[in-house]
C-alpha cells in the first residue's frame, strides 16, 4: 500500500472514529473502502500508536477512549536546480 492511500485513510477513519460514525468492522470497511482484515490491521496498528479505541455495542461505533490528535504533513520541499 502506497503511503500517500494509508496517509488518506488514517484521515477518514480518524474522522468516523472521533465522530462516532464508524458502524460496525464490515460498514466501516465499506465507508473506507477497505477489507475488513485491513480495517483491523489500521485499528490494531493505530492502538499500538497509543489511540485508545474500543467499540461500542451499543453505538455500534468505534470510539476514542482517549484524547488523539492526528497530525499529518505530506508535501515536496523544491530546490533550485
Amino acid at each position: 500500500m502506497r503511503q500517500i492511500e494509508q496517509l488518506r485513510w488514517l484521515d477518514q477513519m480518524h474522522f468516523y472514529i472521533k465522530n462516532k460514525v464508524t458502524g460496525n468492522t464490515n460498514e466501516f470497511a465499506g465507508k473506507l473502502g477497505l477489507s475488513e482484515p485491513k480495517v483491523n490491521e489500521l485499528l490494531n496498528e493505530a492502538k499500538e500508536l497509543g489511540a485508545g479505541i474500543e467499540f461500542s455495542k451499543e453505538q455500534q461505533s468505534y470510539y476514542y477512549t482517549t484524547t488523539v490528535t492526528i497530525d499529518m504533513a505530506l508535501g515536496f520541499l523544491v530546490s533550485p536546480c
